[in-house]
């Protein structure tokens, strides 16, 4: 199997705002498909934070997703954020502070 992805992102106030516990380096994650089927086990390698103005283009490709660019990851991620902000009662912007996780697979 082609590992396309190696890292993803959340907003940081999703963690204050819950019970979830931040992402941490060494974190063993069991990744499954639409099903819920396993496919993988990933381990978490890095945890930064950063503000959503301020992803780079090298982390957009590493997520993997639409063709992998910067424009495309900044559009659909500023509509996924926008919708978790209202659901938050937040305002999305462009300063709001984002959780990003790099991993690798372990198991497949």
């Amino acid at each position: 199997m082609l590992v396309k992805k190696t890292a993803t992102c959340s907003l940081k106030c999703w963690y204050e705002s819950d019970d979830e516990p931040m992402p941490a380096i060494g974190h063993l994650m069991v990744v499954t498909n639409w099903d819920g089927t396993p496919i993988c086990i990933v381990e978490i390698i890095s945890v930064e934070e950063c503000k959503y103005s301020d992803v780079t283009a090298e982390f957009a490709f590493q997520e993997g997703e639409g063709d992998r660019s910067l424009e495309w990851w900044r559009k659909a991620h500023w509509n996924f954020f926008a919708k978790e902000c209202e659901e938050l009662h937040i305002q999305p912007c462009e300063e709001m502070m984002l959780v990003l996780e790099k991993f690798h697979v372990v198991y497949q």
